[in-house]
């Protein structure tokens, strides 16, 4: 297949525009929070879109409710998989919503309601993509695979990681449709992410009658001076390696700027720095009986080139040395090298559909992307419709240009990384 005369992309997402923007609005329709994470409803709205289209759905289930689906067509030595989440994080009060969560409402050129943004226009378009590439060519050169899956939103357990362990998943290029748009750059590739150390840190105290606390030891009051020490968001920078720095520069650029407007925050120190963040704190039993313990749950982000080890140094030097550290979540920080052949691909697509720079950066967060590069070594991005401040936020909506303009980037990775397909920029 090398040389296939080039598809017409642009016109095969015109034409089934109103195809796509259907299939997420009864995606976002489809209720899929996470807690609890069943995905029945998307699934099954996944499962009939393909099976109308002729395709063979295999069904994975590691617990009850949490869905995951797989989907391929072709064959050979290349390969590449689109991968998205059909969970998202709950909607809240929906008092608060100015259009009903789970409303799916197409107004104005958007698509409102939870997960519009996070990322069920991403699972649309590469779901879309998946049809019409096999529509396009019969004979795709190389192997296409669908990958729909639940439990991103709690970390990947019941979702990408049991579809690996499983070996039910095995790719060498992933593709995730998280939303990658940011204000002020456009769209970027998501290349690496940084690591995250999760620890819950427990100090004792002495438990006396509330109606005499100076004869016990608060162990609330015992926490202010970490709390105070941990105020600070940056714990240590560090030393970036060598085939990743154009990644952090580029990053920093990004986040400057995203967060022009709160530039004395130094948000885009997170890119080569260690971060916490205190997220939970418990303590006391009564209102009258001196506390003789409080914890708390702290969010350690470890940044390309540094490890575990130097996490957990920095934060135990700001805690007092009779603290309980308990590590209860650790992923590496990974990357897949600018140069590969992946990266170069999708921001060749993203500049010919969107005409942007299209920088390849590290997020500051983590994707399912973090599973595929630490557990099978695969070259893994994300790049997909959507703002990504529009996550997680009340009002969520994505906008329908970006969605049929992200069918555009698939169809053509589905073609330029397969059946070898004329492409701008890519040395024959």
């Amino acid at each position: 297949m090398k040389g296939a005369k080039p598809w017409d992309y642009d016109a095969a997402v015109e034409e089934g525009r109103r195809e796509v923007l259907d299939l997420l609005v009864r995606l976002v329709q489809a209720k899929s929070e996470n807690p609890p994470g069943d995905t029945s409803e998307p699934s099954a709205v996944i499962e009939d879109y393909l099976s109308d289209n002729g395709f063979s759905v295999r069904k994975h289930e590691p617990e009850r409710g949490f869905i995951n689906l797989l989907a391929s067509l072709g064959s050979g030595e290349e390969e590449l998989t689109f991968c998205g989440h059909i969970d998202t994080v709950p909607a809240g009060d929906p008092e608060k919503w100015a259009i009903p969560p789970y409303e799916g409402r197409m107004a104005s050129g958007r698509v409102y309601g939870r997960g519009s943004t996070d990322m069920k226009a991403g699972c649309a378009s590469l779901a879309f993509a998946f049809v019409r590439a096999a529509r396009l060519e019969k004979d795709v050169g190389g192997r296409l695979v669908l990958c729909m899956v639940a439990d991103e939103e709690s970390g990947g357990r019941r979702g990408v990681q049991s579809l690996i362990s499983s070996g039910l998943l095995r790719t060498k290029n992933l593709v995730l449709g998280e939303p990658t748009n940011h204000r002020g750059t456009g769209h970027v590739v998501v290349a690496g992410e940084k690591g995250v150390y999760w620890a819950k840190v427990t100090l004792g105290g002495v438990s006396r009658h509330g109606s005499l606390p100076m004869l016990g030891e608060n162990a609330i009051l015992k926490a202010q001076g970490p709390l105070k020490r941990l105020s600070y968001p940056f714990l240590g920078k560090v030393t970036t390696p060598y085939s990743a720095l154009t990644l952090v520069r580029e990053t920093k650029k990004v986040l400057s700027k995203e967060y022009v407007d709160e530039a004395r925050k130094k948000p885009h120190f997170a890119a080569d720095h260690y971060t916490v963040n205190v997220g939970v704190i418990k303590g006391g039993t009564k209102v009258n009986v001196v506390p003789d313990s409080v914890s708390m749950e702290l969010d350690v982000r470890v940044p390309l080139g540094g490890t575990k080890e130097e996490a957990e140094r920095l934060l135990k030097a700001r805690l007092p040395k009779d603290a309980d550290v308990e590590v209860i979540n650790y992923a590496q920080p990974a990357y897949t090298p600018p140069s590969s052949r992946l990266v170069r691909m999708v921001r060749e697509a993203g500049r010919e559909v969107f005409g942007e720079e299209t920088p390849a950066i590290c997020l500051t967060a983590t994707t399912d992307a973090h599973h595929f590069r630490t557990s099978l070594e695969a070259h893994a991005v994300a790049y997909g419709p959507g703002m990504e401040s529009m996550c997680h936020v009340v009002d969520e909506y994505v906008e329908a240009s970006e969605v049929l303009g992200a069918c555009k980037v698939y169809l053509r990775l589905a073609q330029w990384m397969l059946t070898g397909g004329a492409r701008p920029s890519d040395p024959s």
